[in-house]
């Protein structure tokens, strides 16, 4: 248990809406996941949009045939094959704890910031102001994936600063690893 994330994941199935307690691997990154090579098929997901994966990138979604196969052309490498999920993480608003003016004074968020590790191309909504993070730079080769990002991004919160809506989000599959989250709150 202690070398294991365990995730709860809500799943319709006829209908109905259970929620699970699933095993999370950080090296699959689209749900009900099928392994292999550029040939791979997942017959469990026939006739379901699915996205897939090749070396670690992002290489599209489709609607997989009767078999299970994906109809377009894969290049060549390490595959998965399975369904896209969002992973959104929101903290709650920080508040001034220690200050001489604490109870006179609402504390405001100012700044935001989100330190990532081996990361692919994410988003941060602050406030409904949504910015995409990552992807190609100047200098990268567009025939091989985006680099993986390990670094502090920091941003300027605007508009409602007493309870803001902050929000870091992976849209589609891939590495995504979320070190810390942090507020610098005025006051």
């Amino acid at each position: 248990m202690f070398d294991q994330y365990l995730t709860l994941v809500d799943r319709v199935v006829d209908g109905v809406t259970y929620r699970f307690l699933e095993v999370f691997d950080e090296t699959v990154w689209v749900d009900s996941a099928t392994l292999g090579d550029e040939t791979v098929t997942a017959l469990h997901l026939k006739d379901t949009s699915a996205a897939i994966m090749v070396n670690d990138g992002y290489a599209g979604e489709a609607v997989l045939d009767a078999l299970g196969a994906w109809p377009l052309t894969v290049p060549a490498g390490d595959a998965q094959i399975g369904l896209p999920f969002e992973a959104i993480m929101s903290p709650w608003p920080q508040y001034l704890i220690e200050s001489p003016r604490r109870g006179i004074v609402k504390g405001r968020v100012v700044r935001f910031a989100v330190s990532v590790q081996d990361t692919a191309t994410f988003s941060v909504e602050l406030n409904g102001t949504k910015r995409t993070v990552g992807g190609y730079a100047f200098g990268n080769d567009l025939g091989a994936t985006p680099p993986r990002l390990t670094k502090v991004y920091r941003f300027h919160v605007l508009g409602n600063r007493d309870y803001p809506d902050l929000r870091v989000i992976r849209e589609n599959p891939g590495p995504f690893r979320v070190l810390a989250l942090t507020q610098e709150v005025s006051g």
